[in-house]
């Protein structure tokens, strides 16, 4: 980088403040707005500017940022699908002041020479309507300057929003969507749950009023499927940083990244986990055997690999029907956070008959009769559509009914019903 670029990149980058955009995960904006307020006061690295936040119809604008704490937002935002650095935001009128627009951008400052590069699109109510129009002028001066357009395995995602008159260009923070933890490189599941849906619906059961004094004895995930309830669990109750199953978030390759800085951070985000003194047991029950073994392995990955290393833990994963085996018998308070392969469980319901309604009212049926003998268990259950909700929370009722929240996963309207005994 020539001298010119190195005193722009200080100038530019470190030594002012800066904007980003935190997309939440369908449904959970409110959940993102407490979790982004928690972090901007408990900062692992001092701050130059102080931040601030404002919560928009479909994002958070965080104003006024040091770039060494934009760093350390993709560390610890779980409930977060995405992290987007404005990088520019200006009139622009004609398809002509576009190319200005982008002629004028200094692109050595934020993205490497010969980067793979991926671009989205976006325009509304402009008469710059035609977003393939957009794209050819974006890739011609990005493959003019030595870069490649590329739509999977990007080193640097780019998003250009055109709304009216005015261009914003922003920069997401990672290689992959946060809600990519690389935890479960091998384990897929035919009913996955994102991981920035489950960590939302998990921050959200835990901040109900309900929970101010109430801590789990035993987390028991009666449908573990790849195990991504248990591990969002884990990494919200004991504060692990996003990136310890990764050495890096994609950002090592921005010409400013500051290495001090980056290395000091991931030494204090190991410092924050209190996973050593606060992590209670774990039972991990499914139906299928032959997931019981890959969750097995995937159980011992969690326990030895990654930047922090969990040894200790004590986890069981066993292979059963939750209608069928006994509640365990060990615990007072467990946490039960249930999300039932619908997708496939409802499959062979339907063969014998069974409608979502009957599952559900089955199922929560079978959670009130565990309620009563066990009443200081609480937990959550994912729940597809309204009849299946109305016959869940009659089946519970409202003595064992802590909330509700509906969300969203891949245009699917979902309900995520709080359960428990409320003391």
């Amino acid at each position: 980088m020539s001298e010119a670029s190195e005193r722009a990149l200080k100038r530019e980058i470190h030594g002012k403040a800066h904007e980003v955009l935190v997309l939440p995960a369908p449904g959970w904006s409110d959940v993102l707005v407490r979790e982004i307020e928690s972090v901007l006061k408990s900062l692992c690295l001092p701050a130059k500017f102080q931040p601030h936040l404002t919560q928009q119809d479909d994002a958070c604008l965080v104003q006024n940022i040091d770039f060494r704490n934009l760093i350390e937002l993709p560390c610890r935002l779980q409930t977060a699908a995405d992290i987007r650095w404005i990088l520019r935001s200006r009139h622009v009128g004609s398809f002509g002041e576009f190319n200005t627009f982008l002629q004028q951008m200094p692109w050595e400052l934020y993205v490497p020479n010969q980067a793979r590069v991926q671009c989205k699109v976006e325009s509304y109510r402009s008469k710059l309507f035609h977003e393939g129009k957009l794209a050819e002028q974006i890739e011609a001066l990005l493959q003019a300057k030595g870069y490649a357009c590329v739509n999977e395995n990007p080193d640097i995602r780019l998003h250009f929003l055109q709304i009216e008159n005015r261009h914003q260009l922003a920069l997401s923070v990672t290689k992959d969507p946060l809600y990519h933890r690389h935890y479960k490189t091998q384990l897929r599941h035919r009913a996955p749950l994102q991981e920035h849906l489950a960590a939302s619906a998990l921050q959200w059961f835990f901040q109900l009023p309900q929970q101010k004094t109430w801590l789990p004895d035993l987390v028991y995930v009666p449908f573990a499927g790849s195990g991504t309830l248990w591990v969002e669990t884990l990494l919200y109750r004991d504060h692990i940083p996003l990136n310890n199953w990764r050495s890096e978030l994609g950002l090592e390759v921005w010409p400013a990244f500051p290495a001090a800085s980056w290395g000091t951070l991931q030494k204090r985000l190991q410092a924050l986990s209190t996973i050593n003194s606060s992590s209670c047991p774990s039972l991990l029950l499914d139906l299928d055997p032959e997931l019981v073994e890959q969750l097995k392995l995937q159980v011992h990955r969690i326990q030895s690999e990654g930047q922090l290393c969990f040894p200790q833990l004590s986890v069981t994963v066993q292979a059963g029907d939750f209608f069928e085996r006994p509640w365990p018998e060990s615990s007072v308070q467990p946490f039960i956070p249930i999300n039932p392969p619908y997708g496939i469980r409802l499959e062979h319901a339907a063969a014998d008959g069974e409608s979502a309604k009957k599952f559900y009212v089955r199922l929560c049926q079978h959670l009130r009769s565990g309620l009563a003998r066990f009443p200081g268990a609480r937990g959550f259950v994912l729940v597809p559509d309204g009849d299946a909700y109305a016959g869940a929370r009659e089946s519970l009722g409202s003595e064992y009914t802590l909330g509700m929240q509906s969300f969203s996963q891949g245009g699917q309207h979902i309900r995520c019903l709080a359960f428990g005994r409320a003391t």
